[in-house]
């Protein structure tokens, strides 16, 4: 994660210390976000400072970046620009972590459910990754296996 996001930082801050000088007063025109779909999206575009119509500051953009990381939601994050007669356009992509929405046991009493839940430890909210939910997994089995 922390190696993503830095080299997504370093990404960003060669991409725009590497504009003309044009760029730095022009206004952005368009900002383009993909996935668009996503309601998240909308929020990171002004997490990063960035709002049609104003000059691009490269200082809050680069603290905009560190924030979106900082808030553990996002797991890739690239900013591109381009310089048209009408302004900057502005192409932000995104992707999003996946997270656990609910965790739901079945086919076992009440008390069992519990400490199924428990073993598994997975939380609303949580970091959905393969590695875990297998680890989660064995871990239960490993539990019933000894219970009997």
């Amino acid at each position: 994660m922390r190696a993503r996001a830095t080299l997504s930082a370093v990404l960003l801050i060669s991409l725009w210390g590497g504009l003309a000088a044009a760029s730095d007063v022009a206004s952005v025109a368009r900002i383009v976000v993909t996935p668009a779909e996503d309601p998240a999206a909308e929020r990171m575009v002004a997490l990063l400072g960035l709002r049609a119509g104003q000059p691009v500051d490269r200082q809050r953009l680069r603290e905009g970046v560190h924030a979106a990381f900082a808030t553990g939601e996002v797991e890739y994050l690239r900013v591109e620009q381009r310089v048209g007669d009408d302004g900057v356009e502005v192409a932000v992509h995104l992707s999003f972590r996946a997270l656990v929405e609910r965790v739901e046991v079945t086919g076992v009493s009440g008390r069992l459910r519990r400490r199924v839940r428990d073993w598994f430890e997975l939380r609303a909210g949580d970091v959905a990754t393969a590695g875990g939910a297998e680890t989660g997994v064995r871990r239960c089995q490993h539990e019933l296996e000894e219970r009997g």
